[in-house]
C-alpha cells in the first residue's frame, strides 16, 4: 500500500469516527418519545415524519463519505466506512426492551410495537439497499468482493433464475441464523454486533449456494435478502409470540433474531456482509488450491 492510499485510507477512516460519524449521531439522538425519553425509534418517536427525515438524512451522510471512500479507495471501503457511520446514529437510538416500556406508557403493545419496526425496515432497509448498489457501482474493485473487470456481475444472474432464488433464500436463512446465535441480549452493542454476524453469515450461505451453480454471489443480492430479514424479524416476532410478547421482552427474553432496530440492523450488514463473501470466497480458494493432485494411471 502506498503512502499517499495509506494516507487517504486512514484520513477517511478518522474522518468518520471523529466528524462524520457523530453528525448523522446528532440526527437521531434529538429525537425523543411522546413522554421524553430517549429510548426510540425512527417511527416510535415523537413525530414518526420527523423521526424518518433524521435516519434518512444519517444514511444520506453516510452514503456521501461511503461512495468517496468507495471511489477512492475500494468498494468493500465504501462499505464499512457507510457502516461505521451508521453505527453512530444507531447507537443514538433506543433498545428493544426501551422502546417496548415507553411505549406501553402510552398504551401500545409490544405487538404493536413490534410491527412499527417492521414499517421501519421497510424504509431503512430500502434506502440501505440503494446505498449498497450505488456504492457497488461506484466503488472501486475489492480483492475478493468485487471484481476487476468482469464480463458479467458476479452472481448476476436472471431475476427469476434458481440460482438467484437459492442464493437469496440461502442468504436470509444463513443471516437468521447469525442473528439467532449472537443476539441473545438486548443491549445496542449486542444488537449491533448480533447484525454483523447476520450478515457474515448470510455471505456465508450465499456464496456457498452460489458456488453450486458456479457463480459468486451478488453483494447487492445479499443485502437484499439482509433488508427483507430485516422487515421479517419483528413480523416473527409479533406473530409468533402474540400477546406474550409483552411478559416475554419485560422478564428480558426478548427473541435473539429481533434484538436489532432497523438501524442497528443496517449498521451491521453493511460490515458484516462483505465479510463474509470475502472470507468465503478465501476459503473456497483454498480449499481448492490444496486438493490433491490425482495420480497417474
Amino acid at each position: 500500500m502506498s503512502t499517499l492510499v495509506s494516507t487517504i485510507k486512514w484520513g477517511i477512516g478518522l474522518t468518520t469516527f471523529f466528524v462524520v460519524g457523530p453528525i448523522a449521531g446528532r440526527a437521531t439522538g434529538a429525537l425523543r418519545s411522546a413522554s421524553g425519553s430517549a429510548e426510540v425509534s425512527l417511527l416510535r418517536s415523537d413525530s414518526p415524519a420527523l423521526g424518518l427525515a433524521a435516519g434518512l438524512l444519517a444514511i444520506a451522510i453516510a452514503a456521501a463519505v461511503a461512495i468517496l471512500g468507495a471511489r477512492l479507495l475500494s468498494t468493500r471501503f465504501g462499505f464499512g466506512v457507510a457502516s461505521l457511520t451508521l453505527a453512530w446514529a444507531a447507537w443514538r437510538t433506543g433498545t428493544v426492551p426501551g422502546v417496548v416500556r415507553d411505549a406501553a406508557t402510552h398504551g401500545s403493545s409490544a405487538r404493536a410495537v413490534m410491527i412499527s419496526f417492521a414499517l421501519e425496515a421497510l424504509v431503512v432497509g430500502a434506502a440501505g439497499l440503494l446505498l449498497a448498489w450505488a456504492l457497488y457501482r461506484v466503488g472501486r474493485p475489492s480483492e475478493g468482493f468485487k471484481d476487476a473487470t468482469p464480463a458479467k456481475p458476479a452472481g448476476a444472474v436472471g431475476v427469476l433464475s434458481l440460482a438467484t432464488l437459492a442464493v437469496f433464500v440461502a442468504a436470509v436463512v444463513g443471516g437468521a441464523a447469525g442473528a439467532w446465535f449472537v443476539g441473545v441480549e438486548p443491549l445496542k452493542g449486542q444488537a449491533i454486533a448480533a447484525a454483523v454476524a447476520a450478515g457474515i453469515a448470510a455471505g456465508f450461505a450465499a456464496e456457498g449456494a452460489a458456488t453450486a451453480f458456479k457463480r459468486s454471489a451478488h453483494p447487492v443480492l445479499v443485502m437484499g435478502a439482509m433488508a427483507l430479514l430485516g422487515v421479517l424479524s419483528p413480523l416473527a416476532a409479533a406473530f409468533l409470540y402474540g400477546t406474550r410478547l409483552d411478559a416475554m421482552i419485560y422478564s428480558g427474553r426478548i427473541p435473539p433474531f429481533a434484538v436489532a432496530l432497523p438501524l442497528d440492523h443496517l449498521a451491521g450488514t453493511l460490515l458484516g456482509v462483505p465479510l463474509g463473501l470475502t472470507w468465503a470466497r478465501s476459503l473456497m480458494e483454498k480449499s481448492a488450491s490444496e486438493l490433491p493432485i490425482p495420480a497417474r494411471a
